[in-house]
């Protein structure tokens, strides 16, 4: 290993000779030669910084996707389904409703978000006159969020349901956070 790192030294140092005898070659002069140091200095420092930010802005480009890997999938349309095969249930064989939710429930059991509640919209067939809410069907034995913020809530015709979004909001932030500080590095 020293020997090719001893053959590596000698590549560059003839590498660097051979640099500089490239100057005194016809059109290789230094174009700075009769400005001031100041403007020299200038120069430089111009050409460094115009350097370190571009390769910031490349670096931050192919870094900043990686952070959103693990937030909740954009194009999850199982909430819909789901919707729409418990209305179906209601709708047609009212007695099979708890088989499907006992589905329903399950099909989040491995999930970072899950169904909390499942309510009969206010004004349906099912739910009381009058009221403001519908009648709660179903809610879930994980409990509801500590934080409002963390409910979403999807509805159809006939349902609304509100599913507990704790988990990808905390892997969210926390990516967030792990975004903030390789910005911070990088600055």
């Amino acid at each position: 290993r020293a020997a090719r790192t001893a053959k590596l030294g000698a590549r560059a140092g003839r590498f660097t000779r051979l640099v500089k005898l490239l100057r005194f070659l016809p059109g290789m002069r230094e174009h700075g030669s009769n400005q001031g140091i100041a403007k020299v200095i200038s120069g430089r420092l111009v050409t460094a910084l115009s350097t370190r930010v571009s390769c910031l802005i490349i670096v931050m480009v192919m870094v900043l996707p990686i952070f959103s890997m693990w937030s909740y999938p954009e194009e999850d349309w199982s909430m819909h389904s789901w919707l729409r095969v418990l209305e179906q249930t209601l709708q047609r064989h009212p007695e099979r409703l708890l088989q499907q939710l006992v589905r329903f429930e399950d099909f989040y059991a491995d999930m970072g978000y899950h169904p909390h509640a499942l309510w009969y919209k206010a004004g349906s067939a099912w739910a009381p006159r009058n009221q403001t809410r519908g009648l709660l069907v179903w809610q879930s034995v994980r409990g509801p969020p500590r934080r409002l913020s963390n409910l979403v809530r999807h509805e159809s015709s006939l349902l609304e349901c509100y599913f507990n979004f704790r988990e990808p909001q905390q892997i969210d932030a926390l990516m967030n956070l792990f975004l903030l500080l390789v910005v911070m590095v990088l600055m």
